[in-house]
């Protein structure tokens, strides 16, 4: 069985511990504060799937060559333990992929007990797994999900009414009997006969047994008419695993190419040459191809371990042609002007495949070339597949950016000792460098990845590390973190704070408007006399309003869509937004309102927020009061190793980690004047989002640029400011929290820091 990488295992974790949060703060409301919490400052709202706002609806960001489908075979158990806790280890997960090609291969991986993602499936559920296809579950009987963990493969369009097979899952059909035989006929949500009794169909089988739901690539399912199908099943629970995202994702987890590539497992960075013509391309390509096969063999030599580059060559078209490279043209261009053995030459498109069935990766296969057109886009990976050659010209129908996925997975998920084993290579046919650049980060963007994984093929190549270990020797880390007493988490804003206690509407407080001192924001008002239209200039914003949209219902109602809270469900925003209006009514007029609606809203925003951030500085306060807020019970300690995209050229004898994270001038010398300290133990800079903070009564987290452990254990933190900002709003904010954290520990200490009073601190800290 696979053993899991170490982002794998934190994806999990992660979705667990959100699973119980959310669970323990009970349905909607609970998924929507969970989510907030675990995403911070940042976050978009959560957007449930339409009327279905109690279903967890998430998604997980896995690049291209991660292991998306791993992680999902154990999110299932995740899943069942942490949220749905009613299976028992059984019931019914509906897995959908975008494709035939991705349901043939998902399938036989999830039926073949050999097959590590099966082997996964078969200890979570002590070998009570069964797997069927569309066709096979037409007669999966009751015993099956009553016993077993039934997973459903299909692709998305086998639900979709335009599809033919949706037929056959929504019709009456008698081999599945026996699930309905003690079903009361009342049951709401079931399809029925126009007389009334129900479909003995797959569709109700699969509803009445409420399935997670798992959607391989989920962003294919992202249209109206996809949420329409998902709806119509009646889920437990929906979990996508994409590596791109759409709008309507709920990204809850992100995994980054730094962290694949920590990992060994994509060949990145990738290096791109350009080249003119096609035949150039390929000429260069082959050569790259030579090169890395002799690199490989003496990597054998010295590790054991087998590799045989492949390339990939991508024509225009299958079919024979006068103006585009066709698969034909590549192949003769191979054998005749390059002299490469025939065997060693295999074509892959629609009609034909000279690698089914094939072990590529056998010592025993001698195919060096695949030449393809569009065939090996998804659903196929080949680690031994190292250069990548495009004969298209940049900007044509057919690009290197529908297969660049392919040569991105590292053999074995292991680092060569030569470098040049740990890349990828691209040959474009392009005389432009940064039109064939562009086409390939659109690409990598497809599969997750970045402008960053890119380098220019100039002859070089450079090993490159993003992974810093640790550099200090220390066991015993434990900076504690702000919480409640009792609790195992840190203090959480949206769970601790806000709860599911907290509704808006019951908080509303009467305000009021004045739109006739508000100079800023001056309206304008144009009347068409013919037509009765008046248009409207309030600031830099215009709006067209015809006579029938002064209705109270049609301003409410354009109050309701702009007016929004991540925390606050649009129900809940429209109970209160309902209670402004009743109490605004009684001072202006539907007129004047409607012309001033967008001041309106800004002021409804300033409400709603201030409501919200009041109640949770009284409940902070209170636990404060109580003295139920600690900061002794609840620890942070450093990983092992980090990844960091930019560092400081600077090296220091006492950081923490090899390297430091970005340091500006000011913060530069404060920073050698602390790694200089005699007394201090180590330090290590502080990362944005990443490493220790305090959370306060308002959202934002507040990450310390500096933390600090003296020899005498004493844990400090540090936040330097430039002079600009020394004496803002935000920075009192932050000086109170970690004044506080300072009060609640008395082995804690808290600095705020700037050019003119570095002195002062660092004298300071010397003396802890």
């Amino acid at each position: 069985m696979l053993v899991l990488k170490d982002y794998q295992k934190r994806v999990l974790d992660e979705l667990g511990d959100f699973l119980k949060t959310a669970s323990a703060l009970n349905i909607e409301r609970g998924l929507r504060l969970a989510y907030l919490d675990h995403l911070g400052d940042d976050a978009k709202p959560y957007k449930p799937l339409p009327e279905l706002e109690n279903v967890p609806f998430l998604c997980i960001k896995v690049p291209t060559g991660g292991g998306k489908t791993l992680i999902a075979t154990y999110s299932i158990k995740t899943l069942q333990d942490s949220y749905v806790q009613v299976s028992n280890g059984k019931g019914l997960v509906v897995w959908f992929v975008p494709t035939d090609a991705i349901r043939t291969q998902t399938l036989s991986a999830l039926k073949d007990r050999n097959h590590p993602y099966r082997a996964a499936l078969d200890v979570q559920f002590n070998n009570q797994v069964k797997v069927f296809s569309i066709e096979e579950a037409l007669s999966i009987q009751k015993s099956d999900l009553d016993d077993n963990l039934c997973i459903v493969v299909s692709s998305l369009a086998a639900f979709r009414r335009s599809d033919p097979t949706w037929l056959k899952v929504s019709q009456n059909n008698g081999a599945l009997i026996t699930h309905f035989e003690n079903v009361i006929e009342e049951l709401g949500g079931l399809d029925k006969e126009e007389d009334g009794t129900l479909i003995y169909s797959l569709t109700n089988v699969i509803r009445m047994y409420n399935p997670i739901i798992i959607v391989d690539e989920g962003h294919n399912a992202q249209t109206q008419l996809s949420f329409d199908m998902l709806r119509g099943l009646n889920p437990a629970f929906v979990l996508e695993y994409t590596a791109t995202p759409r709008a309507e994702s709920n990204v809850l987890i992100k995994v980054s190419a730094a962290e694949l590539k920590a990992e060994k497992m994509v060949k990145i960075p990738i290096y791109l040459t350009s080249v003119p013509q096609w035949q150039e391309a390929i000429r260069d390509g082959v050569a790259e191809r030579n090169k890395l096969e002799k690199i490989a063999s003496k990597e054998k030599a010295q590790t054991k371990e087998y590799i045989r580059p492949i390339a990939l060559l991508q024509a225009e078209q299958e079919k024979e042609s006068d103006t585009k490279v066709y698969v034909g043209q590549v192949k003769e261009f191979l054998l005749k002007e390059l002299k490469v053995p025939e065997e060693e030459i295999a074509i892959k498109t629609a009609k034909q495949d000279e690698i089914k069935g094939i072990n590529l990766l056998s010592s025993t296969s001698k195919i060096k070339y695949i030449i393809t057109v569009n065939a090996l886009k998804e659903g196929w990976d080949c680690p031994f597949a190292y250069v990548l050659i495009s004969v298209a010209n940049v900007g044509s129908t057919v690009s290197v950016e529908q297969t660049i996925g392919r040569i991105l997975r590292l053999p074995n998920a292991s680092d060569k000792k030569a470098v040049e084993l740990n890349s990828s290579y691209v040959y474009a046919s392009s005389e432009s460098f940064s039109k064939a650049s562009n086409v390939v980060i659109n690409g990598l963007e497809s599969n997750g990845y970045s402008r960053a994984d890119l380098r220019e093929n100039k002859g070089g190549v450079l090993a490159e590390k993003n992974t810093y270990e640790r550099d200090v020797k220390d066991d015993n880390i434990a900076i504690p973190y702000m919480s409640i007493k009792g609790s195992k988490e840190p203090l959480a804003y949206n769970r601790d704070l806000l709860s599911v206690e907290m509704t808006l509407p019951s908080l509303f407080k009467p305000f009021e408007v004045d739109f006739h001192s508000d100079q800023n924001r001056k309206v304008k008002i144009d009347v068409d006399k013919e037509t009765g239209v008046y248009r409207i200039i309030q600031g830099k914003l215009a709006l067209i309003l015809n006579p029938e949209d002064f209705s109270r219902d049609e301003l409410t109602s354009w109050l309701k869509k702009n007016v929004r809270h991540n925390a606050v469900s649009s129900d809940e925003m429209g109970g209160y937004i309902e209670k402004s209006l009743n109490v605004l009514f009684k001072s202006h007029t539907l007129e004047e309102l409607s012309v001033n609606r967008f001041r309106l809203k800004g002021r409804l925003q300033e409400e709603a927020q201030g409501l919200i951030q009041g109640y949770s500085q009284k409940k902070f306060n209170k636990l404060l009061e109580d003295k139920k807020l600690v900061a002794n019970e609840v620890i942070y300690s450093p990983d092992k190793s980090i990844t960091m995209s930019r560092t400081t050229a600077e090296t220091f004898q006492k950081h923490l980690f090899e390297k430091a994270g970005n340091l500006n001038g000011e913060e530069l010398d404060f920073a050698f004047r602390l790694d200089g300290l005699d007394n201090v133990a180590w330090w290590f800079r502080n990362r944005e989002k990443e490493d220790f903070y305090l959370q306060g009564w308002k959202s934002g987290k507040f990450y310390p640029d500096f933390i600090v452990k003296t020899k005498s254990g004493q844990y400090v933190l540090i936040e330097y400011k430039g002079e600009d900002r020394l004496s803002n709003e935000d920075t009192a904010y932050k000086v109170e929290l970690g004044e506080l954290w300072e009060k609640l520990n008395d082995k804690a200490k808290f600095y705020l820091v700037g050019k003119a009073t570095s002195d002062e601190v660092v004298k300071s800290v010397s003396s802890l």
